[in-house]
């Protein structure tokens, strides 16, 4: 069952790049104790102007007086994250790390796994007890982004 507002976040670790790290970092949302966790799950193999990426930053940003830990999350590998988002500036000073969830635990515990295997978009807010305090799915997959 996924989880919901109010539930404990999972303690699942995953592979994550991580900006300026040369190899893989194993971390999940509950790993980061007394700070808010934005996570943003996006579609496997979007490209690097996914507008997700930079509206997590955004986020994250607005949790002044804190130092949020922002996370983003897929189902592509740690080695295609690090390819995609080396050099990018959507991720560089945005996002801590982009999760690679090949083995779609963490989407199914947040109840974000689609049928295909890949993630829906989706942002869930912790705070630093660990507890899930916003959940928002975005539009489906069958329609286009929003603008």
């Amino acid at each position: 069952m996924a989880i919901t507002i109010g539930d404990q976040a999972p303690a699942i670790q995953v592979p994550a790049y991580s900006p300026g790290r040369r190899n893989a970092r194993i971390t999940g949302p509950a790993d980061h104790p007394g700070r808010w966790v934005v996570l943003g799950f996006h579609r496997a193999g979007e490209a690097l102007d996914c507008p997700e990426l930079q509206a997590l930053g955004d986020l994250g940003a607005a949790f002044t007086g804190t130092e949020p830990v922002v996370l983003a999350a897929s189902t592509d590998t740690w080695l295609q994250h690090a390819h995609r988002y080396a050099d990018h500036p959507s991720v560089q000073g945005a996002v801590d790390h982009v999760l690679a969830d090949t083995h779609h635990r963490l989407a199914a515990a947040f109840g974000v796994l689609d049928v295909d295997g890949g993630t829906r978009r989706a942002t869930f807010v912790i705070d630093p007890d660990g507890v899930i305090r916003h959940a928002m799915e975005g539009n489906p997959l069958s329609l286009a982004r929003a603008a």
